[in-house]
């Protein structure tokens, strides 16, 4: 048989620059406590306040633990005198007629006033307006651990190796990429500047002490990286995740943080990416053809004679 190579064209890919590399993604994200765990109560009162400089108990919560509390005082225009307001006993700021002060304070336990100088009138007038929210040490409690894994925007689970479980994309402009010159083996080599983004969406589970759900709360996320490469004009860049692991840990109250609690997470991310051009090659071959099938003969008898 003889065999007589034809020139044949391919199109291939030209891989110019490869790297792997582990990104770490940080969130805190504020996850809303179901109904019934979270307690709110407003408080909105007139009050008035002895202008012979005795300190005076406008509210007091002693009793109460892990309260975030929102407070506003305003004191009535006509008050002449001085009021000097503490918080928990310590001194937080003084207000005329007029004037009033609203702020937000973990464990509020105690708001005090004090008037002075106003002695044409007995009492200096005012208004306290308080929203209660009780944080939710119970909710930690009953949910100690936290599961966090990869999904869709629905919670249900993925595979990070399904197609379309993470994106992973060039986010800068491929016909502006920036170049830099570093030296590499003793020779000086440019690269270009590729922004990567991925994103993506988790799901925290909250489980008891004995592995039973008791909430459920699904977050997205995305991070733009940047990395070095020998990426010229003309290529493009593909990018997928390799392994993907995510951790998930209660952090302290925010103060802004009402009806919720503080979650803290860390994704690391395995990339894999390529920079890359389809390029026509050629090649001295012969396109193939399937042979015959060959079939086994039937084994042939052997006779002999004594």
């Amino acid at each position: 048989m003889s065999y007589q190579p034809d020139l044949q064209c391919v199109r291939v890919s030209r891989v110019y620059d490869w790297i792997s590399e582990l990104t770490n993604i940080k969130l805190k994200e504020k996850v809303p406590i179901k109904k019934g765990i979270c307690i709110q109560d407003n408080i909105c009162f007139k009050f008035n306040v002895p202008s012979d400089g005795t300190r005076s108990t406008l509210w007091s919560g002693v009793e109460l633990k892990g309260v975030l509390s929102t407070f506003v005082v305003v004191i009535d225009k006509k008050c002449e005198g001085e009021i000097e307001l503490f918080i928990n006993g310590d001194y937080k700021t003084t207000l005329t007629g007029g004037q009033s002060i609203s702020a937000t304070v973990c464990d509020l336990q105690l708001i005090e006033a004090q008037c002075k100088g106003d002695t044409a009138i007995n009492y200096c007038k005012g208004n306290l307006d308080i929203q209660i929210v009780y944080r939710p040490e119970i909710a930690e409690k009953e949910c100690e651990h936290i599961n966090c894994f990869l999904s869709d925007h629905e919670g249900n689970p993925l595979n990070v190796l399904e197609e379309g479980a993470i994106s992973c994309t060039e986010h800068s402009n491929p016909s502006k990429r920036e170049s830099i010159e570093v030296i590499m083996n003793g020779h000086i080599v440019k690269l270009q500047e590729v922004e990567i983004l991925i994103q993506g969406f988790i799901t925290l589970e909250f489980l008891n002490e004995k592995g039973v759900r008791c909430g459920w709360y699904v977050c997205p996320f995305w991070e733009v990286e940047t990395f070095y490469m020998c990426a010229p004009n003309g290529t493009d860049i593909s990018c997928n995740v390799l392994k993907m692991k995510c951790k998930a840990e209660y952090i302290s109250h925010e103060q802004n943080c009402k009806c919720c609690m503080g979650i803290s997470i860390r994704i690391a991310a395995c990339l894999n990416i390529y920079a890359f051009s389809d390029v026509t090659i050629e090649l001295l071959g012969k396109e193939c053809e399937p042979r015959f099938v060959f079939k086994a003969p039937k084994p042939i008898s052997a006779s002999y004679q004594k």
